[in-house]
């Protein structure tokens, strides 16, 4: 059975966005010509891969195994896209970074912004990974060149890696509980208060487990976050107490509507990483910005 790449391009923008609409206008074509290509290709295939909708498509089961397939290749032929379209003199160029929400707002949103200036004509293409292992999977499999993740991760044997930015939790609270400010809160204290903490499979959600575990405590998570950016919101509005990356607070500390606590026990430092495949041939806008914050990388001219 042959069937013409081109449905699988337009089914793989109809999967990223969920909307006919907004695929179509990245195809810069029709939403009529995508809705006709999805339906030649379930045609062909003998199975229908959306659930359509007013709201827009969600994957059926079928469409959702193939999306996994389809994804990785169409990203393999943008990326091959991207290569033979830049430019030797870097005034062009791509550079592909997948990354968690904690390290983009950390650190890699200004090191962009830096090196933007530098080199104004590249380009980035960036993925927001949910968790640490997605972001450095991506880097794993090829489709982007980096990854930037907080610890703890783990890394394959031979990857590249620099620390791009060393930094400790801060325990932090609301207003409903301002009297802890100040002073000083065990691990063991910590119980008396709703805790809240990233979901499970993130790397703080693994490095707390492994610091109550240290100390053989239980560690109740009465609210899970998603993300780092639903914590301070979280304990703004005193649903809970918790931990956030110490860049983080220090914005929502100074403007006086959370609150440090002091841990008692010592917090060990955690570091945002950049992470590279290990002697993979990279574009050379990619090897630029890997020596640009000191990460010596192969490029596909070296």
């Amino acid at each position: 059975m042959k069937i013409n790449f081109e449905y699988y391009k337009v089914f793989y923008y109809v999967g990223k966005f969920k909307n006919f609409t907004r695929a179509a206008r990245e195809l810069q074509t029709s939403q009529s010509a995508v809705s006709h290509a999805v339906q030649n290709l379930e045609s062909q295939l003998g199975c229908q891969l959306f659930a359509r909708s007013s709201r827009g498509v969600e994957f059926l089961p079928e469409g959702e195994r193939l999306y996994e397939y389809v994804r990785r290749g169409c990203e393999q032929f943008f990326r091959g896209e991207e290569m033979i379209a830049e430019s030797v003199s870097l005034e062009r160029g791509v550079v592909s970074i997948s990354t968690t929400e904690t390290a983009f707002m950390c650190c890699l949103s200004a090191i962009l912004e830096d090196f933007h200036k530098k080199r104004p004509g590249v380009r980035f293409r960036l993925m927001n990974a949910s968790t640490s292992r997605e972001a450095v999977r991506a880097v794993e499999e090829g489709s982007y060149d980096f990854a930037a993740v907080p610890t703890p991760v783990a890394l394959q044997k031979g990857m590249g890696q620099i620390c791009l930015l060393e930094f400790t939790d801060k325990l932090i609270v609301g207003s409903q509980y301002r009297a802890l400010a100040g002073g000083e809160l065990s691990l063991k204290g910590l119980s008396a208060y709703p805790f809240l903490c990233l979901s499970e499979g993130t790397a703080a959600r693994e490095y707390f487990q492994r610091l109550f575990d240290a100390h053989g405590l239980p560690m109740h998570v009465e609210i899970e976050a998603a993300t780092n950016d639903m914590v301070i919101p979280l304990v703004r509005s005193n649903l809970g107490v918790g931990f956030t990356p110490g860049p983080l607070a220090e914005a929502a500390i100074r403007e006086g509507d959370v609150y440090e606590v002091r841990l008692r026990e010592k917090l060990e430092p955690r570091q945002i990483l950049l992470v590279c495949g290990g002697g993979r041939r990279m574009s050379l806008a990619s090897a630029e910005f890997g020596r640009y914050v000191g990460l010596p990388v192969p490029s596909r001219t070296g």
